[in-house]
């Protein structure tokens, strides 16, 4: 099943179903705990199940990007580096992100303060992508955190594979790997235009990311890495047109999607290999869900 997070609420692929979030704008969505948990507005957390959505938060005084099931809990990543675990319908703050090592030097480019973009887990690992201020993961529920990556690589995006493996979308060096929960790191870079990911999604057989010249440049493109080095692949356009940023893309096994702005839904059987146009006029697509 193909889930679209939309301007204009849900999507299912193939099902014409009671939209629960009809109207809201909704700016990501995940599975996780048997339900699907929805962020509308960058504000309000609902939870959906059986086609009906329950609001069990509301984030205040912070804007929300992402949400992650990890450990049994829900987490979300807000701006000013922020990491919060739902309790309830109490959201608590993670105070070991908090005093994570090197929180100091933590910046967006033009001295913005840093945002907890991305977040991944690989079961007993929490991984937590801030933007800028690389990969910290937590071997223990959220107490303390490690550095991983070099703060210069500017990850826009973090992402474990089935075999554990981490990939990670960097804005200079391509697409990153480490086979060992972040302690060192091989970068990737050979066929792509440019370096510059802005997504990078592992499959069962090889990554998808999507590679431009820069931060809302208007030459994205998708390509397959097959473990050696990256290509594109059939059906898809050369170049996107617009910018596509992390959830955006998205995979399952050997099923892949990937929105456009200009409403079509692209769909992959092969792991990316090929592609086919699976929906159109969709309102523009936030986040991809597929399970």
């Amino acid at each position: 099943m193909i889930q679209l997070a939309t301007s204009e609420g849900l999507r299912t692929l193939g099902r014409v179903e009671r939209d629960p979030l009809a109207g809201f704008d909704t700016t990501t969505l995940v599975a996780g705990g048997g339900a699907l948990w929805a962020l509308t507005r960058n504000r309000r957390i609902w939870r959906i199940a059986g086609g009906a959505a329950e609001q069990l938060a509301r984030v205040d005084g912070a804007i929300a990007w992402c949400l992650l099931w990890h450990a049994g809990a829900l987490w979300v990543g807000t701006d000013e580096a922020g990491l919060l675990r739902l309790a309830g319908e109490r959201l608590e703050r993670v105070t070991g992100f908090d005093r994570a090592p090197g929180r100091e030097r933590w910046e967006q480019p033009v001295r913005r303060p840093a945002t907890t973009w991305t977040l991944a887990s690989d079961g007993a690992r929490l991984y937590v992508n801030v933007h800028v201020g690389g990969i910290l993961r937590s071997d223990d529920g959220g107490a303390s955190f490690t550095p991983t990556i070099d703060l210069a690589d500017d990850v826009h995006e973090v992402n474990v594979g089935a075999d554990g493996r981490l990939w990670a979308a960097t804005g200079e060096k391509g697409l990153a790997e480490s086979r060992d929960h972040g302690a060192s790191w091989t970068h990737h870079a050979r066929g792509l235009h440019a370096p510059y990911l802005s997504s990078a999604v592992p499959t069962d057989d090889g990554v998808l990311v999507v590679a431009s010249s820069g931060y809302a440049a208007e030459d994205d493109s998708v390509y397959r890495f097959d473990g050696r080095s990256f290509a594109r692949s059939a059906g898809l356009p050369e170049r996107f047109g617009a910018f596509l940023g992390a959830r955006q893309l998205a995979a399952h096994g050997s099923r892949a999607a990937v929105a456009d702005a200009a409403g079509h839904l692209h769909v992959s059987e092969d792991a990316g290999r090929s592609w086919t146009v699976a929906a159109e006029g969709l309102p523009a697509v936030r986040a991809i869900v597929i399970e």
